[in-house]
């Protein structure tokens, strides 16, 4: 596993240069992960020393909530997606379930190396919060079209938006 080159190959990090990609390469964790594997648990804690987040690299990561019959698919992820963002912000507990729904190499960035990214290579970080912000966008569209779909009372187009069965 090169993980400087699936680092060029993910979409959506095409704004960094090849340099601040190997910065990013020195700093990130990278790790493979089997098929099935829990990445991040809903509910986990998260503190000053566990707050992390995930760039995934390789595979598709199934994002859910709730337990049993009551799981909610809220999203699949493919490379180049960050996950586990809140943790890293505000230490928040895991909102969602992450579980590997390919074999996946994902990047791990924790806080404090995010705090020596922020002092020592600016640039960089700043694209990475971009690429954050991008994520949170997109994450937020998706709820506003969940509630939209709940309040116009468009049940079956709710339940097929969230992966339930009728």
């Amino acid at each position: 596993m090169n993980s400087l080159q699936l680092l060029r190959e993910a979409p959506g990090l095409d704004l960094f240069t090849d340099g601040e990609l190997e910065v990013l390469d020195r700093v990130l964790v990278a790790r493979a992960h089997k098929r099935g594997t829990l990445l991040v648990r809903e509910g986990a804690s998260v503190d000053a020393v566990t707050a992390s987040m995930f760039l995934l690299l390789a595979g598709e990561v199934d994002v859910s909530t709730g337990r049993g019959a009551n799981t909610v698919h809220l999203e699949l992820l493919g490379p180049g997606a960050p996950f586990g963002m809140n943790g890293l912000i505000d230490h928040s507990p895991r909102g969602a379930d992450c579980r590997a729904k390919t074999d996946v190499v994902t990047a791990e960035l924790t806080r404090l190396v995010f705090d020596e990214l922020v002092r020592s290579h600016t640039g960089v970080a700043a694209k990475f919060q971009h690429v954050i912000a991008r994520q949170l966008a997109k994450d937020l569209r998706h709820l506003t079209a969940l509630v939209q779909q709940a309040a116009a009372g468009d049940e079956d187009g709710l339940r097929r938006r969230l992966g339930m069965a009728g």
